[in-house]
């Protein structure tokens, strides 16, 4: 079940916030990206002779397609803030997976004990965003990412979300259509 309702403040200011971080990464690869390739340009001008631009050049065009990567899914945020709508969508959890620094578990006991770890620096008094991770974490790019799948497609439900779901729960999740951010997940 797929509906449409549009967005509270607290949505915007959420959906603002990440879409000016993404941005930030935006430029930073822009400006990585023209770096290498001026400097390759220059080497190629005053050095023709030399053969080291099979070197360099893998390098600009890595940078390159982060940026356009970076820029793809910041652009679907952007989508998502003119549209000022979210979508209700209803299912099962079929998987819950938990990513720390990009490697992936599956949902086990381990993976239990550090998400209420999580919730427990939360009430300890340390600061913790929607996603289940610090903002210092955020600015170190270390951060854990708590996962379900619905439907075949995986959302980041946050770490007090995570931990009141199951697999086989049937939840509603409200989330912005393009970029798939999670605003609040209900279980049914």
């Amino acid at each position: 079940m797929n509906t449409r309702i549009p967005f509270k403040e607290v949505d915007k200011i959420k959906l603002n916030k990440l879409y000016r971080r993404e941005q930030v990464k935006v430029y930073l690869f822009l400006g990585i990206t023209l770096v290498i390739s001026i400097i390759i340009g220059t080497f190629l001008f005053y050095f023709p002779e030399k053969d080291w631009s099979f070197i360099a050049t893998p390098f600009a065009l890595l940078f390159a397609v982060g940026t356009s990567w970076t820029w793809r899914e910041n652009y679907k945020k952007q989508q998502d803030l003119q549209a000022g709508i979210k979508e209700k969508i209803s299912g099962v959890i079929t998987r819950k997976q938990i990513s720390v620094r990009r490697k992936n578990f599956t949902y086990n006991d381990t993976m239990l004990a550090m998400a209420v770890q999580r919730v427990e620096e939360e009430e300890a008094g340390k600061p913790i965003t929607r996603y289940g991770m610090q903002d210092a974490e955020i600015e170190g790019a270390a951060y854990q990412w708590y996962g379900v799948e619905i439907l075949g497609t995986s959302y980041n439900v946050g770490v007090r979300d995570f931990l009141k779901v199951n697999e086989g729960d049937h939840v509603e999740l409200e989330i912005a259509p393009r970029s798939k951010i999670v605003f609040s997940t209900l279980v049914k």
